[in-house]
């Protein structure tokens, strides 16, 4: 449940003692400001209060701090007292802890003792700050809301902190986990006590880049915010922005600038320039390839990737192909190209200069021979050969009565002469293969004749007598028969086979009519 506690400041024991009890001074359970937004849960009556009595001095009521010897007016208190000195750095009271308080007299500060949860927020700068004299407490200095290092305290539940505020988890350099009460808005707004004393601590901001320093102070309303600048990486601007003392001395600044030191490349230095810009200085940087034996591009080659690089030189007529440009020893030169030849019979223009094959040695001479049916021509190249133009060259001889071949002789060692022709089937005799007279001829061959009906093969087809056929009959009489057999002629009979009718859907009596007079049975014909 919500209640308040109270704080019963006696100066002797309670109990039996029949001295009347003093005063007793109720205050808000979170030692800050505001009897109604700050109030905190504890235990209801039965449980443990978290309050205590202690003997000690009877409070002083006070409306200001001028009302106090301490210097400090407890405005907190439902009726304001005077804050209690410590008792050898110690405080008797539930609630209270021992702390040296800054500005509240000449001499600079005073050990008082003061409600815990009013150094929630106070700015710090180590964990010290946010302990009692004899470093008690579990108070935690720590990075809030970006605006600074403020003090936190001990908590074991939500409950444990004020309004406004939670139970988070903190881990120390050890790992060790302990609950810290922080603003839920992760920004720090000065209690009471903080505004009144006009706390402050020095400051800084640490992060990779440095540590800036600052001053932290409670002021009379609003955040407390720690003035130092957060560190930042130090640019070409006019600025410290690391705080290390120098201006301008980050970044790239004083470091080696440039793309190369290859070649003709030469590294420069990173510079501030007057209008705060970072320049660099001093640097050659990579220009164009060229062919002139140089590094220009600083890419640890010498005339690679020049503008004429690769590109086609030569003729492109002919046989003539073109090549590409290079650069040999600082100078442009082709390479891969094939270059003009001597002109030759082979339909090429070798020379490259348009014309095929012209103007050739030798053209024009006389060629061939004039015997039998040869005759001289003229020597020309034509189709990429050599040819004797106008020419009747030798040919193969053939049975023909001429010199083909243009040896002197005529119709001499034909191939074929005496092989094997005609027939040596029925009355055929074969021969010999002669050329006689220009013409091929069947010499001793027997030839055959007309067949005729005599027993023989008369025509010297393999076959005697081969006159042909005769076919007569109908119905099952129907056949063919052989018009000549050993040489004799034969007739063909058309009732061979016939029979008397009967019905079974043929032609019996070979008369041309099936199945007379049966009378559409299974096999019935027509009538």
């Amino acid at each position: 449940m919500r209640i308040r506690l109270f704080l019963v400041l006696l100066l002797g024991f309670l109990g039996c003692s029949s001295e009347p009890s003093l005063p007793s001074f109720e205050v808000y359970g979170d030692g800050l400001a505001g009897p109604t937004d700050l109030s905190v849960d504890v235990p209801g009556p039965g449980e443990d209060s978290r309050a205590e009595t202690a003997p000690g001095l009877p409070p002083t009521p006070c409306t200001s701090d001028e009302d106090c010897e301490s210097g400090l007016c407890l405005t907190t208190l439902m009726q304001p007292a005077c804050a209690l000195p410590c008792d050898d750095g110690l405080c008797q009271i539930e609630g209270f802890g021992c702390f040296a308080i800054k500005g509240t007299t000449p001499d600079g500060s005073k050990q008082l003792c003061l409600p815990k949860l009013s150094l929630l927020c106070i700015p710090c700068q180590e964990d010290s700050d946010c302990r009692t004299v004899t470093g008690g407490g579990g108070g935690r200095c720590l990075m809030l809301g970006g605006a600074g290092t403020f003090c936190t305290v001990p908590c074991v539940q939500h409950e444990d902190c004020p309004l406004g505020y939670k139970c988070m988890p903190f881990a120390d350099e050890e790992g060790k986990l302990s609950g810290q009460c922080q603003p839920k808005i992760d920004q720090c707004v000065c209690g009471e006590m903080g505004k009144k004393v006009g706390w402050e601590s020095a400051c800084s901001f640490v992060n990779e880049w440095g540590s800036c320093s600052g001053e932290a102070v409670c002021p009379k309303s609003g955040s407390a915010k720690c003035s130092a600048t957060i560190p930042a990486e130090d640019l070409c601007n006019g600025l410290d922005d690391d705080c290390d003392g120098d201006i301008d001395d980050g970044g790239q600044i004083g470091k080696p600038c440039g793309k190369s030191s290859k070649g003709l490349c030469k590294m420069g230095i990173v510079v501030c320039s007057k209008d705060l810009q970072e320049v660099c200085d001093g640097n050659v940087d990579p220009a164009p390839e060229i062919c002139d034996d140089q590094d220009n591009n600083c890419e640890g080659q010498t005339d690679e990737e020049f503008p004429e690089d690769n590109a086609p030189c030569g003729l492109a007529v002919g046989i003539c192909k073109q090549g590409k440009t290079w650069c040999n020893k600082g100078k442009l030169d082709c390479k891969g190209d094939v270059k003009p030849q001597t002109e030759t019979c082979n339909s090429l223009d070798d020379d490259c200069d348009g014309p095929v094959d012209e103007e050739l040695p030798g053209t024009g001479e006389v060629c061939g021979k004039t015997v039998g049916v040869c005759k001289e021509g003229a020597k020309a190249c034509k189709g990429g050969l050599w040819i004797c133009d106008g020419e009747i060259p030798p040919g193969t001889e053939s049975c023909d009565f001429a010199d083909n071949d243009c040896d002197g002789a005529t119709d001499e060692e034909l191939p074929g002469t005496g092989d094997k022709c005609g027939s040596d089937k029925g009355v055929c005799k074969s021969g010999q293969k002669m050329c006689q007279d220009g013409n091929w001829v069947c010499d001793g061959e027997v030839k055959g004749s007309n067949e005729v009906c005599d027993g023989k093969d008369n025509d010297c087809n393999g076959t005697e007598d081969d006159m042909g056929y005769t076919s007569c009959g109908l119905g099952v009489c129907a056949h063919s028969v052989p018009n000549c057999i050993n040489g004799q002629w034969q007739t063909c009979n058309p009732y061979q086979g016939a029979s008397a009718e009967v019905c079974d859907g043929q032609d019996n009596d070979c008369d041309g009519v099936v199945d007379p007079g049966c009378g559409g049975g299974d096999g019935g014909g027509d009538q």
